[in-house]
């Protein structure tokens, strides 16, 4: 109400002044900031796995394990630390099981109720670049995913038709380095930003002066 009245007051002396610059500078500077809309709730207190997987054209790239376990642990750092999960899996919990099992094509709801969660927040990374030009010291590092949600007792609840919702690319500034170890930064930088903006889908935050939210490409 304050920051409001503020505004109106502003406007005011503003519009005697004659000062019509000032308008567009008060309202992006002074208004409320605007916040994003989840693309889904999940349900309080639940406990969430975080099944992080790749294309199996992605197999043989290096660095993938980084990625894949990075990507995970900060999604389940962002969802526990908004409140979006009561609780999360514990990846070596998922992996024991995953060895376990003899069906290695397990379903996600399988693999979801083996490991104790309610739900399963399942990561595809769909593309994954650290070099436009192998065996050079330019990194160009890039990465896509898309996910859904699946109730393991009720299946597909996110997106709720038959397909799964791409997260917007996530794109590094190039690097030139000589390093053979540079990939491994690379790796980490791609998980920690894209984990950031996945586990974003899922609650309420400030969105940048530009208004733009993280959604599809």
């Amino acid at each position: 109400m304050r920051r409001l009245a503020a505004i109106c007051a502003l406007l005011t002396l503003t519009s005697i002044l004659g000062g019509c610059g000032f308008i567009p500078w008060a309202v992006a500077n002074l208004a409320p900031p605007e916040k994003s809309t989840p693309v889904y709730e999940f349900p309080k207190g639940k406990k969430i796995l975080v099944f992080v997987e790749n294309d199996p054209s992605l197999a043989f790239v290096s660095g993938l394990e980084i990625v894949r376990a990075d990507l995970a642990e900060q999604i389940e750092q962002q969802l526990v630390e908004h409140e979006v999960a009561g609780s999360t899996i514990p990846q070596a919990r998922l992996q024991n099981s995953l060895d376990d099992m003899p069906n290695k094509r397990a379903g996600i709801p399988e693999v979801g109720k083996k490991v104790g969660a309610d739900l399963v927040l399942y990561v595809q990374i769909e593309k994954l670049v650290f070099q436009d030009t192998p065996n050079t010291t330019l990194w160009t590092g890039r990465m896509q995913v898309s996910i859904k949600v699946v109730d393991v007792q009720k299946g597909r609840v996110f997106p709720p038709v038959e397909s799964v919702f791409p997260v917007k690319e996530v794109e590094l500034p190039a690097v030139d380095d000589s390093s053979p170890t540079y990939g491994n930064v690379v790796a980490k930088a791609l998980a920690i930003k894209m984990g950031d903006r996945v586990a974003k889908l899922f609650y309420v935050y400030e969105l940048p002066q530009n208004g733009e939210p993280i959604s599809m490409q």
